[in-house]
């Protein structure tokens, strides 16, 4: 009989080398039979991961090496045998446990290689071993040292008192789950069987042993290396005695593989193992079993696995729309004035739901309901325990669930309240609360006055600052944690009490701009708000503005119209002060400015001014009444005269003036270059500054290029390309491009003659 929770489990897989395609062999036992004295049939199954390809098993097709069971009499081969060689293992997949309620993860896979083989033993007083030794384990697992230069051996052991009767090994009845649960109790019939009546088999945990190593597995590695005793497949295998795994102290050890907190252990008449896994990750474990004939120790079998501990999901969760938690995770429903109580049921996943069950105590007698969801009456108040249960007879835990449910019947509550207030002129509203409980006292009120303002108290004074439709709510709240809640519409559109506006400015010069808020409480956009500037302007609004175009001294009168028909005004006497701005004005001459002409005469034409800041436009500044101005070089300024007046108001006056540059290139129409000291060489003249893609050519009359410049200031001397030969007299043409500093293109063309 087996008995485990498992399994869900992300595997982690050791990548290897080709020449160590056998690296992940998780798992072995060998056990025998004998057929007639001296005759044996030696089983060894091997297990393996198989996912994406996984190892290989020794000896089947797929595999680089070739499995080979050596036989020791004692500590000395057996003559005749040395090393059996395996051939191809029957192999089948081990299937994840049958539970629909179970999610099992991509990539777990296991897969089980069964090697048979017969050997003739003469009966000895000596024992005979048949071990099998191979590399690696996963260098994922968790409870040894070097888990990936660890190789294993797995061996069992035929003494001389199984020889002399022709005894069989037990044989182990079934291969652990492919993985456990992790926090979850772990309960797996490990036992054995044994053929023989009259024998007692004792299970213990214990150690399993090393063997093989990584010897030969480089890109080098040759078949030879690979049968070296510490290779991937020694031949032959060591004799015993056999060295055990290395654990990672002081946590694990052979007696708890899997943690001192797990608590692992095996009844060792049954071979029940226990348990309760604390960290998910691989682990490898060792099973013993010995066999006692009347007393008489016959033989030990020994299981090397791994086991791999997952996180498992529990598909099937019970729940209920409840009111609260209580201790120990109850679900208390509540039901205040109704003795007929319907319960909700919330649990998760239907599609693994096949039974419920709701059971409630009442009277002293178990009511049992079968439905997804139940209405239960109950005969009169008080507190009722309850339970519902998921599936009570499926096998598997994880589609088994329940939760304990208490329902509270208890006595009637209201909720009630009213309210006073000044519909017309802002102010505090008054509630009282009306409520009313048949359990003792109220000791909870809850108040929502609809502009997010809350109270606890039993009868507040609420103001509101802004108008509008509310909906205000009383929830109450008794001392059996019955509520009940009520609401009433409330319509707040006064007058402020108080009328509060503010200007942006009180003092400003013309022509001014002044904004105006009206900061009065409680007031929206639909109220009527109307302006009077003094001025002989309006506007209505909560926010507006004016132009003042005249000096004085103005009152501001303000009038509020709520949308209930009250009213309310006011006037700031005095309110707004405007003083009479200067007129700044100014020409300049020339009006037209080039590099020639950079020199400019302000004249300033300000009105009631009596102090003067010009800004040039360059970072030049000048405080004069009619500056003179020399600008360094050519450009476009923006010119500001700022003009104050002795009321403290400025005006700014602006223009915008271009020194433009000026470009000019005239060409002669001939030059003798005889050395004579007069008209030597051939150049233009003007004034280049600024010029830009300046290029000249002359051509002969055969239209050959006889010279070319991009530089003004070069002159030709009337050779080929100012380097060459002396270039005839006679006629030639002369073409020359540019563009000026402002971007515009010109092209001067002309006939040259050279004298000689």
């Amino acid at each position: 009989m087996r008995y485990v929770k498992s399994i869900l489990l992300g595997f982690c897989f050791l990548t290897v080398a080709p020449q160590m395609q056998a690296a992940h062999i998780i798992g072995g036992v060998i056990t025998y039979e004998c057929t007639a004295p001296g005759n044996y049939t030696i089983t060894m199954k091997i297990y393996r991961d198989c996912q994406g390809g996984g190892a290989n098993f020794d000896s089947s097709p797929n595999s680089m090496t070739t499995g080979k069971v050596t036989v020791y009499r004692g500590n000395t081969i057996v003559t005749g045998y040395g090393s059996v060689v395996l051939r191809a293992p029957q192999v089948s997949r081990i299937l994840p446990e049958d539970n629909p309620c179970l999610v099992i993860p991509p990539g777990v896979c296991v897969e089980e290689g069964v090697y048979r083989f017969n050997l003739d033993l003469p009966v000895s007083n000596q024992t005979y071993t048949i071990a099998y030794q191979r590399c690696c384990r996963n260098n994922s697992i968790t409870n040894i040292v070097n888990p990936e230069s660890t190789g294993a051996t797995y061996f069992v052991q035929i003494n001389p008192e199984s020889q002399a009767v022709c005894n069989s090994s037990p044989v182990f009845d079934d291969f652990p789950p492919i993985v456990i649960c992790n926090n979850d109790e772990l309960v797996y019939d490990h036992s054995a069987t044994d053929t023989d009546p009259n024998t007692q088999l004792v299970y213990s945990i214990c150690s399993p042993f090393i063997g093989g190593g990584t010897g030969g597995t480089g890109p080098l590695g040759t078949e030879a290396q690979r049968e070296l005793p510490n290779g991937v497949s020694p031949n032959p295998d060591l004799p015993p005695p056999y060295d055990p795994v290395v654990y990672v102290q002081p946590f694990y050890s052979f007696e708890q593989p899997l943690g001192v907190d797990a608590n692992l252990r095996i009844d060792p008449n049954t071979g029940i193992l226990r348990g309760r896994p604390t960290a998910e990750g691989q682990y490898v474990v060792g099973i013993c079993v010995q066999e006692f004939r009347n007393g008489v120790f016959m033989s030990e079998i020994r299981r090397d696995f791994q086991f791999n501990v997952g996180r498992c999901e529990q598909r099937v969760l019970a729940e209920i729309e409840a009111d609260e938690i209580i201790r120990n995770g109850i679900r208390f429903v509540r039901s205040c004035g109704n003795a007929t109580v319907a319960l909700k049921n919330e649990s998760t996943d239907q599609n693994f739901i096949e039974e419920y069950a709701w059971e409630f105590l009442i009277n002293g007698t178990l009511e049992t309901f079968n439905t997804r969801d139940v209405t239960v009456t109950f005969p009169d108040e008080g507190i009722y325990n309850g339970q519902l249960i998921l599936n009570r007879n499926n096998m598997f835990s994880q589609c088994r669930d329940s939760i304990d449910i208490q329902v509270g019947v208890f006595g009637a509550i209201s909720s009630d309240f009213e309210f006073q207030y000044d519909t017309c002129v802002s102010g505090p509203t008054t509630f009282t609360e009306l409520a009313e409980t048949e359990n003792d006292q109220i000791t909870e009120y809850r108040w929502l006055f609809g502009d997010g303002d809350t109270s606890t108290f039993s009868d507040p004074i609420h103001e509101y600052l802004i108008p509008g439709e509310f909906d205000v709510i009383l929830e109450v709240e008794d001392e059996k944690g019955c509520i009940a809640s009520n609401m009433y519409p409330l319509t707040y559109f006064p007058v402020p009490a108080l009328v509060v506006a503010a200007p942006d400015r009180f003092l400003a010069c013309t022509p001014a701009t002044i904004n105006f808020d009206n900061l009065s409480r409680p007031i929206n956009e639909e109220y009527t708000i109307n302006w009077m500037f003094g001025d002989g302007n309006t506007a209505e609004g909560l926010s507006v503005s004016n132009i003042y175009e005249d000096p004085g001294l103005y009152s501001i009168d303000l009038e509020i119209i709520s949308p209930l028909g009250c009213q309310t005004d006011v006037t700031f006497r005095n309110w707004i002060t405007i003083k009479e701005s200067p007129e700044a004005a100014f020409v300049y001459m020339p009006e037209e400015l080039n590099f020639l002409q950079r020199e400019v005469f302000f004249t300033n034409q300000s009105q009631r001014g009596n102090g003067y800041q010009w800004k040039f436009g360059d970072g030049g500044v000048a405080f004069v009444e009619h500056p003179v101005y020399e600008y360094p070089d050519t450009g476009i300024y923006d010119v500001e005269l700022i003009t104050f007046s002795d009321n403290g108001c400025t005006d700014t006056a602006r223009a915008t003036l271009d020194v433009a540059p000026i470009n000019t290139y005239f060409l002669p129409n001939a030059f003798s270059p005889n050395d004579d000291g007069l008209n030597d060489e051939y150049i233009g003249k003007g004034i280049t500054k600024g010029m830009r893609g300046f290029t000249l050519t002359i051509w002969n009359r055969w239209g050959e290029l006889i010279y070319s410049s991009t530089d003004p200031d070069i002159a030709w001397n009337g050779k080929r390309n100012n380097d060459g030969q002396p270039a005839p007299k006679g006629v030639y043409h002369c073409q020359v491009e540019y563009f000026t500093a402002r971007g515009e293109k010109r092209t001067l063309e002309t006939p040259v003659t050279l004298l000689r």
